[in-house]
């Protein structure tokens, strides 16, 4: 216990202010930003090999391709009209692309691919689009949602943009509207950019000048409504003084040297700031003011100023000009600006304002970065973001060759050992892989900003950066992998000899709490909860055919992995196989730790334990989910922010559920020595010769952590719904000013809101944009799923009016009770009107209010006692009987019949229930019907109510969809404890004779009984079964006929056992008959005579005894019979299955069907002879010599010169050595007849050198098998004068080449078997 002052804090108390601590420490910890390692320099080039190898030449991926959409035909139907001049452009912000083709705009949704417009109301050539911004207050109608500027090389138009509807961008109807306005262009427009917050435009001329477009309601006598402000020179936006500072510019110019032309312009919303690039590589920064622009300094690119910033890896020869600048966040270390050189340097500069004042201010450069292009190839199309460059280049001096190759090199805050100390990550994306020719332009997609400056912290509510390329073949999309996407992609895609490395590798650059945060994110699915709450930014689906077909048929990927599989599964859903390894790494991250403290003040031991990395992760994942809203006040609370943090949380409540009992308990230990809490640390105080902190303790100890931490959860769930459901209704002027987290944290707080929203919508003085009886259904409901903020709240009032509203007894308020034994007694009570209640339709509310609690069978049991009520004497039972019989047209009373109506009603609604529990609850039907092997607690209920069980006999019994269920419950059904299932079976023996025998079998144990419905079933025409299912019914019903012969040691077994082979046998026949049908051969549609009839195809013959095997049950002569139409489908191997269960002792059947068997199209013959000696090897009367003669002759066909072939599968086949030399014996000798001569082994023509070959083998295998000692000396010295003779018997006639080669082989064969006897018979105790 942890004393404060004179009291004890239960351990309730002091775990929740310690995972509140730990909360708030993570939130402060998030604003704190993260740097990378300052002495990291160099580059490391990033492979997908890196992934699947233990190559370290290169690291893992940190950018890599997502999906690719086509230019629609439509789009390049119009694109394929320009003359003189196209350009391309992103609208990133509203998912659209847009082309120039000569004076049209073409502007089109690559989000959705399904929609495009074309505006083509300017009359000039155009030059130069802007982006969208949002336009000034007041100056249009309230339907011009953004405004751009287009330019021409005369005229400026600014141009609306109207958004329909209140969807996301994405989806969105856009137009383009004519707003009239239009300025004169002084000079060649270079580029635009807004200040998008005010609306204000910008834009950079080819005469060196920064102009801004200035655009008002009315026109006056010396402001027209559009006009261009030229801030490059004096008294600028001063009607006459600005006309005439331009006049003296010019001269200037035309007698002096020329300004540089802009080459560039950039703007930092932020701070206001805007820069400027000329062509003279010269940088001017400018003050955006509330009355236009101030300049403030300038600083010009030269080849001194970078003396100080030469790289080793790079020569200042090759210096090249500047061409483009970025802004980036001042987040990225203090840079601020970013200037990218055509030959791909980054020069990277610090905007240093003044200290006193935001009027002066200063660029300075800060490093340089050395290019990653090619030194032969220069950049025609660049971008450049928070630690991320992109550039596409191609080769200079080229201007026919497409910027098709992208070299992109990122600055990720850690890089993986062994390339640690790396600054950056290089990708090269050739043309084969990035399919994309001739990039146009690239934009950075607008995804929710960094809510921390941590990205750790930011990855949780925030998703990955995703960067937009528009070129010829269409748009492509790529993203920037956050620490969570490269573990995810170890995870999914690492080889699995490969992960282990990568993980430790992966974890050694991240503390085991950042490390495990990140585990707890995959595990529970939310890599990228954004997309889960607002979708993708392109559609699933839209990526157009022509572009994947460029991809599958001229792509090739950059390494063993599609790497646009794998950002295609990063930025979608996280894979179960990636959540599956995440749940088991964090499995063995779940172990608390504890070292020894210092002495306490009183001399006791001090143990501190800290929490397991697992919980650390928890705890951090809490924290970071909830940065941004945690400090929020209630009345500005984001609903985007609460719906990423409800699907957040409510995955790892999901996974904390799964891991209940086994990890942590509801039920929490106090500690029975002193004990205090500090965040994720426990500081327990024993006696000073005491026992030690056990592995209890310590389990105890984080179960209470984790449970306070769930608990914590579904607090900040339940105040989100809060907020959700009561947003439109105003707060109190000091309710609104609550923190989120006083709310959480304090549950008086959210009693107090509780309260004051409950007054308010309740209260009839009080109007809040709907009727009084609307206000009573959420607010009911909200009570139900919010328990934290109504629990200790008198709810009479809402009681009463619930009561008004569904018509219920007063007993009803028990219905929000937590308690079981509440929730029991009210049952108790409800169930004794339940009939009543349902006629007057309250019983129908009180359920869906049950199962609105999850009370599925509380309903269940309601709905079956109100049945019972309405009829107590069974009654209308008969009136179901001649329903379901089909004779309903006997004569019942109109009362009975309104009984028999409403009792129907009743029970529909129980099965109904059942059913859609089945998907959500399943373990409560489980407990109410049972399982196969116990009956379930439904029939308990009502045991008396012979209708409602029949009622629920029939609905199991129903033919379902899904053929598993229906087995499953027909199984359930021969378990159920209910007086009425025996008749019930008997009356439906016909349909349910399985289920009839289980019944007899199981329940009653009368076997002699379920025998006889069994036979009778497997005997009867089975007319409603389909005729493929006829033969597998039989089957089941003689085997379990058989089986319970076998449980009651009947002496009907043997014969049962021979009727289960004979049926499997014509199963078999069945099957093969289907496949004779079915093969497609010319003599299918031969015509041959039958029984002296007329002509039938085999096809015709074939289909007739496919009828009568699957019709009926076959003797032992039809089987026989039939089978042998089918020799060369396996129709003789059937024969052999029949003669074999019918128990035939004629050797001479076996033989025929033997040799017939060997005719099987489409088996080798070494496969034939294995499955007969399986088959048959057992038997008695088996003529084994006949399957060995069948394999001599294939042999000798094979190998006349003498094989191994016939001995070396029968011995495969478990025959034993002495009998396959006496079977080879017999052959040899012409002793092995068995009534029926082998013909084709008598065709073959096999000499008898090959036999004798044969026997030597025999004889050899025997004496050098591995049982040598079990051989007997007689059997030794029989077998080998055996084989002694037959070769001097052989040698008396002179035969061919083949017959002496085989008879030299026998005898060197037996050379090496009578020295091998020889050592044999010479071992003492043979």
């Amino acid at each position: 216990m942890e004393p404060q002052g004179n009291m004890v804090i239960k351990i309730e108390d002091a775990v929740k202010k310690a995972v509140e601590d730990t909360i708030n420490a993570e939130v402060r910890s998030g604003a704190v930003g993260r740097y990378s390692n300052p002495s990291a320099s160099g580059h490391a080039t990033s492979h997908p090999l890196a992934l699947t190898t233990f190559d370290t030449s290169s690291t893992l991926p940190d950018f890599i391709p997502l999906v690719g959409v086509a230019w629609p035909e439509p789009v390049k139907a119009v694109w394929k009209t320009f003359k003189a001049n196209s350009i391309v452009g992103l609208f990133p912000e509203l998912s659209r692309a847009w082309i120039t083709v000569d004076n049209k705009l073409l502007v089109w949704n690559y989000g959705t691919g399904r929609d495009f417009l074309v505006y083509d109301e300017i009359p000039e050539l155009i030059v130069a689009v802007g982006n969208p911004v949002t336009p000034a207050t007041a100056v249009f109608q309230p339907h011009i949602t953004l405004v751009f500027p287009v330019a021409t090389p005369k005229t400026i138009h600014l141009l609306g943009l109207c958004v329909v509807g209140d969807e996301p961008a994405k989806s969105a109807e856009l137009c383009v509207v004519n707003l009239g306005f239009s300025a004169l262009a002084p000079t060649l427009v270079i580029k635009f950019v807004g200040l998008n917050d005010v609306g204000r435009i910008f834009t950079a001329g080819a005469d060196g000048c920064l102009y801004e477009l200035m655009y008002t309601k009315e026109s006056t006598q010396l402001f027209p409504r559009v006009r261009l402000i030229n801030y490059s020179i004096m008294f600028a936006g001063i009607p006459i003084l600005s006309t005439v500072s331009s006049l003296m510019s010019t001269f200037k110019q035309a007698w002096g040297k020329e300004r540089p032309a802009l080459l560039d312009v950039a703007l930092e919303a932020k701070r206001k700031l805007l820069f400027t690039l000329d062509a003279e590589s010269t940088i001017a920064m400018w003050r955006i003011t509330d009355d236009g622009l101030k300049f403030l300094s300038t600083i010009k690119y030269t080849r001194s100023s970078l003396d100080r910033y030469r790289h080793s890896e790079s020569s200042m020869d090759g210096a090249e000009r500047l061409v483009k600048i970025f802004c980036v966040s001042p987040y990225e270390e203090n840079c601020s600006v970013v200037v990218i050189a055509s030959n791909g340097e980054q020069h990277r500069y610090i905007c240093q304002e003044g200290m006193w004042d935001r009027i002066e201010g200063n660029l300075t450069l800060r490093d340089r970065l050395p290019s990653y292009v090619p030194s032969n190839r220069e950049v025609s199309v660049c971008f450049a973001s928070d630690g991320i460059a992109i550039f596409c280049h191609t080769e200079k001096d080229d201007e026919s060759a497409p910027s098709d190759s992208v070299t992109v090199a990122t600055s990720p805050k850690a890089v993986i050992p062994p390339h640690h100390h790396c600054r950056d990550i290089v990708a090269h994306f050739e043309p084969s892989s990035s399919r994309m020719v001739r990039v146009d332009a690239i934009g950075e997609v607008p995804v929710k900003k960094s809510v921390s400056p941590n990205e750790l912290c930011s990855q949780v509510s925030c998703s990955s950066k995703q960067f937009v390329f528009a070129h010829r073949h269409g748009i492509s999309t790529f993203m920037k992998l956050r620490p969570v996407d490269t573990l995810h992609m170890i995870l999914s895609f690492s080889g699995h000899q490969t992960r282990d490395s990568l993980l430790q590798r992966f974890s050694s650059v991240y503390n085991a709490s950042d490390y495990c945060c990140m585990l707890v994110q995959i595990a529970v699915g939310c890599t990228n909860v954004p997309a889960i709450v607002n979708g993708p930014y392109i559609e699933n689906g839209i990526a157009n055919s022509p572009l994947l077909q460029t991809e599958k048929s001229h792509g090739k990927s950059q390494g063993p992995l599609s790497m646009e599989k794998v950002g295609s599964q990063l930025i979608n859903t996280t894979s179960q196989e990636a959540q599956r390894l995440a749940r088991e790494i964090l499995r063995n991250a779940m172990m608390p730790s504890w070292h020894e403290g210092p002495t306490s003040a009183s001399g006791g031991r001090q143990i501190v334990v800290q929490v397991s990395p697992f919980a650390l992760g928890v705890a951090a994942y809490i924290g970071r989910a909830l940065y941004k809203v945690w400090e929020m006040t209630m009345g500005n609370l984001p609903l985007q922010d609460l719906a990423v943090i409800e699907v957040a949380l409510s995955s790892l409540v999901r996974l904390l559920n799964s891991l209940k009992k086994d990890v942590w308990s509801e039920n929490l230990v106090q500690p029975s020595v002193p004990f205090r809490w500090d965040q994720s640390k426990v500081t327990l105080t024993f006696p000073p010769y005491g026992s030690s902190v056990s592995s209890y303790d310590l389990k105890m100890l984080q179960s209470a952590f984790l449970y306070s931490a769930h608990f914590l959860c579904e607090r900040v769930l339940q105040t989100i719904k809060f907020a959700k459901q009561t947003g439109y209704i105003p707060l109190s002027l000091d309710d609104s000013k609550v923190s989120f987290a006083q709310v959480v944290c304090d549950q008086s707080v959210a009693h107090r809101l509780a309260r004051y929203i409950g007054r308010l919508v309740l209260s009839s003085e009080h109007t809040v944009g709907f009727s009084q009886p609307d206000r009573i259904g959420p607010l009911t409901q909200l009570q139900l799923e919010c328990p934290y903020f109504f629990s200790s709240i008198d709810v009479q009032e809402y009681s009463a009016r619930i009561e008004l509203d569904q018509i219920l007894s007063s007993s009803n308020e028990s219905l929000h009770a937590c308690s079981e034994s509440k929730m029991t007694e009210w049952e108790s009570s409800v169930s004794r009107v339940a009939a009543s209640l349902w006629t007057s339709g309250a019983l129908q509310g009180i359920c869906q209010q049950l199962k609105a609690l999850k009370k599925e069978d509380a309903v269940v049991r309601l709905l079956l006692h109100a049945a019972s009520q309405l009829d107590p004497s069974n009654s209308v039972f008969e009136i179901y009987l001649a329903e379901r019989n089909g004779n309903r047209s006997q004569n019942f009373s109109s009362t009975l019949n309104a009984v028999y109506q409403q009792k129907v009603k009743l029970l529909t609604a129980v099965v109904g229930t059942l059913e859609e529990t089945w998907n959500t609850h399943r373990s409560v039907v489980d407990d109410l019907l049972g399982g196969p092997l116990s009956s379930g607690s439904i029939w308990q209920v009502e045991p008396s109510d012979e209708m409602a069980h029949c009622f629920l006999f029939d609905w199991m019994c129903v033919p379902r969809d899904d053929a598993t269920i229906t087995s499953m419950l027909k199984e359930t059904l021969s378990t159920i404890q209910s007086p009425f299932l025996e008749a019930y079976l008997q009356r439906n023996a016909l349909t349910l004779g399985e289920q009839y025998a289980h019944y007899l079998r199981r329940t009653k144990k009368n076997f002699k009984k379920a025998i006889e419905v069994c036979a009778a079933m497997a005997q009867a025409p089975l007319a409603d079964i389909s005729r493929e299912e006829r033969i597998p019914y039989r089957l089941r019903c003689w085997s379990e006929a058989r089986d319970c012969a076998a449980e009651c040691n009947s002496d009907q077994l043997a014969l049962l056992e021979e009727r289960v082979k004979l049926m499997e046998a014509q199963l078999q026949l069945s099957k093969i008959i289907c496949e004779f049908i079915n093969s497609g051969l010319p003599q299918l549609d031969r015509q041959v005579s039958v029984s002296g009839q007329a002509l039938l195809t085999e096809r015709q013959i074939a289909l007739e005894q496919l009828e009568l095997v699957d019709n009926f049950a076959l003797s032992i002569s039809q089987l026989l019979e039939v089978a042998g139409l089918f020799c060369a489908f396996g129709g003789a191997e059937v024969q052999l299955d029949v003669l074999s269960a019918s128990n035939v002792t004629d050797a001479s059947l076996y033989a025929a069907c033997i040799e017939q068997a060997f005719q099987r199209r489409n088996t080798t013959v070494e496969e034939t002879a294995r499955r007969i000696i399986g088959k048959c090897r057992h038997l008695i009367a088996f003529p084994l010599s006949h399957v060995a003669k069948m394999l001599e002759a294939h042999a000798f066909h094979q190998s006349p010169e003498g094989s191994t072939l016939t001995v070396d599968i029968l011995t495969d086949c478990g025959v034993e050595h002495n009998i396959v030399f006496f079977t080879l014996a017999s052959i040899v000798e012409k002793k092995d007849a068995v009534g029926l001569p082998c013909e084709v082994f008598d065709r073959s023509g096999v000499t008898d050198a090959f036999l004798v070959h044969s026997l030597a083998v025999a004889l050899h295998h025997a004496v050098f098998a591995p049982h040598l000692r079990s051989v007997q000396l007689h059997f030794l010295r029989n077998a080998l004068n055996t084989v002694r003779e037959g070769i001097n018997r052989c040698a008396y006639f002179r035969g061919d080449e083949c017959s002496r080669r085989a008879l030299t082989s026998a005898e060197q064969i037996l050379e090496q078997c009578h020295l091998a006897a020889g050592r044999l018979t010479s071992r003492p105790g043979f």
